[in-house]
């Protein structure tokens, strides 16, 4: 089997949160409820981003490990995907939640959508940031078997 390109998650990644961008946009221009209604149904195309993450910090991570000739295990593997959960938990549930319940008090009489503004400046900012990484393509093992016998003419 071929080694994971990381370059793909990468690409859907930044696919993702294009798409969330747009869709932030979208909200924000909306006029009526059927427009509003076709713009948040966009966000769910956006849904690759956090699985596609999750690949390429595997990726990235069992790279750096074989890197130090330490070895990836599955203790390693844990504690990535319990500090993704920790900072994902925090975000959702402290942050957000905060930065979003004052940002809507504060705007709901002047500016209602200022919480969809906040929001895709924060996607905005992310995809900016992942515009930034860069991944080298796998390395092939050049000592394994071919699968295929080379043609010698």
């Amino acid at each position: 089997m071929p080694p994971h390109d990381p370059a793909f998650d990468l690409v859907v990644a930044r696919i993702s949160l294009g798409i969330e961008v747009c869709q932030y946009i979208l909200v924000v221009l909306s006029t009526n409820t059927q427009m509003w209604i076709a713009a948040t149904l966009i966000s769910s195309f956006g849904g690759g981003f956090t699985p596609s993450v999750q690949s390429l910090a595997v990726e990235l991570s069992s790279r750096n490990s074989h890197a130090k000739s330490v070895g990836s295990s599955a203790k390693n593997f844990g504690q990535l995907f319990g500090a993704l959960g920790v900072v994902q938990a925090l975000a959702s549930q402290v942050i957000g939640p905060t930065l979003f319940g004052t940002i809507f008090v504060a705007s709901i009489e002047s500016y209602p959508k200022a919480i969809f503004v906040t929001g895709g400046c924060i996607v905005t900012l992310g995809l900016l940031v992942l515009s930034f990484i860069r991944v080298n393509p796998p390395v092939v093992d050049e000592e394994r078997e071919p699968l295929l016998p080379a043609d010698d003419e």
